[in-house]
C-alpha cells in the first residue's frame, strides 16, 4: 500500500520546505491587502462587454491565439502585437516566463521586498533565487545589483517598477546600466505603471534581453476577470508562449480586456488620476 508518507517522498525537497503562497481571509471593515482598484470596471465597459458576448456561443472554444486583444494591446502599449503574450492574469506569465528559463543550476536575482510570487515560483522550478536588498529609503540600489550581477551571472533578473510594496522607480539610466551589465534576461514588472505615468516599453527596441509584464488587475479594475500581458522581442516571446496552457484566456475575460483597452482614455484614465490625487493629498497629511 502507498502511504502518504511515501507519496510526499515523491515531492521536490525545495518545494516542500517552501510556505505555500497565501492570504488570509478578509475580515476589517476596509480591504487594502490586495491594491485592489476602489473603484470597480465603470458601467459603460461592462456594458458594452456584456452587449458583444450576448452572441458569443459559449459552446466554443476561445480564439486559440486572441489575435484581436494583441492589436489592441500593440496599439495601447506602443509595441508591436507579435511581441505580445495575454495570460491568465500577469501571474500565469511570470512562471510561462521562468518555466522556460528557470531550472536547476539557473540563477534568478531579485530585489527584497517585493512581490513574493517570483521567488516561489523560481524556487518551485529548482532555480537557486539570489536577493540585493534595496537602500535604507526603499530604493533600488543598482550598484548592488551590479555587483551581483558582476558576481554571480543571473539568468533572470526581476525588478517590479513601480515595486510592490515600496514603490520605487527604476530610471531609465539604471535600467539601461542593468541591461548592458548582463547577459541574462532583466524583467520588469510594470503591474502599476499607470501611477507612475512612466514605463520602460521603449527600451524593447533596443534591448532584446528586455521582457515587461502588465496587469489588467489595478488601474484597469479588473482583478476578477485574471487578465494581463507580457512584451518582448518577438523571438523570445515565440519561446515564452510554449509554457502557457491552450486556451489560457477565456472569451469573457478576452473581451472585457478589449473594450477596457478602447475606452481606457474616456472611462478609466479618470479613475486613475483620482487615485493618484487620492495618494498625493494623504502624502501630504503623513509628511
Amino acid at each position: 500500500m502507498v502511504t502518504m508518507r511515501s507519496s510526499l517522498n515523491t515531492v521536490k525537497p525545495e518545494v516542500r520546505a517552501l510556505r505555500a503562497y497565501s492570504l488570509s481571509p478578509h475580515r476589517g471593515r476596509v480591504k487594502i491587502n490586495q491594491n485592489e482598484n476602489p473603484w470597480d470596471a465603470p458601467a459603460r465597459i461592462r456594458e458594452e462587454t456584456q452587449r458583444r458576448l450576448e452572441t458569443r456561443k459559449w459552446s466554443h472554444y476561445p480564439d486559440f491565439v486572441p489575435a484581436s486583444l494583441h492589436d489592441r494591446l500593440a496599439e495601447f502599449s506602443g509595441w508591436r502585437p507579435d511581441g505580445i503574450i495575454a495570460g491568465n492574469g500577469s501571474n500565469e506569465l511570470i512562471q510561462a516566463l521562468l518555466m522556460v528559463t528557470v531550472g536547476p543550476g539557473k540563477r534568478v536575482l531579485i530585489s527584497e521586498p517585493t512581490f513574493a510570487l517570483y521567488r516561489q515560483i523560481s524556487t518551485v522550478l529548482g532555480g537557486e533565487v539570489v536577493s540585493a536588498s534595496l537602500t535604507n529609503e526603499l530604493s533600488y540600489d543598482v550598484n548592488a545589483l551590479q555587483k551581483t550581477i558582476s558576481d554571480l551571472q543571473p539568468d533572470v533578473t526581476i525588478l517590479c517598477s513601480p515595486n510592490n510594496p515600496t514603490g520605487c522607480l527604476l530610471s531609465d539610466e539604471d535600467l539601461r546600466a542593468l541591461l548592458r551589465s548582463t547577459s541574462g534576461l532583466v524583467v520588469v514588472d510594470e503591474a502599476y505603471h499607470e501611477f507612475a505615468a512612466h514605463s520602460v516599453v521603449p527600451f524593447l527596441q533596443d534591448y532584446e534581453n528586455l521582457v515587461v509584464l502588465r496587469t489588467f488587475s489595478k488601474a484597469m479594475a479588473m482583478a476578477a476577470l485574471r487578465v494581463g500581458y507580457l512584451m518582448a522581442a518577438p523571438e523570445l516571446a515565440s519561446e515564452i508562449s510554449k509554457a502557457v496552457l491552450p486556451y489560457n484566456l477565456n472569451a469573457i475575460s478576452r473581451t472585457a480586456a478589449e473594450v477596457a483597452v478602447e475606452m481606457y482614455q474616456n472611462e478609466l484614465r479618470p479613475l486613475v488620476q483620482k487615485i493618484i490625487t487620492e495618494r498625493e493629498r494623504l502624502y501630504g497629511e503623513l509628511d
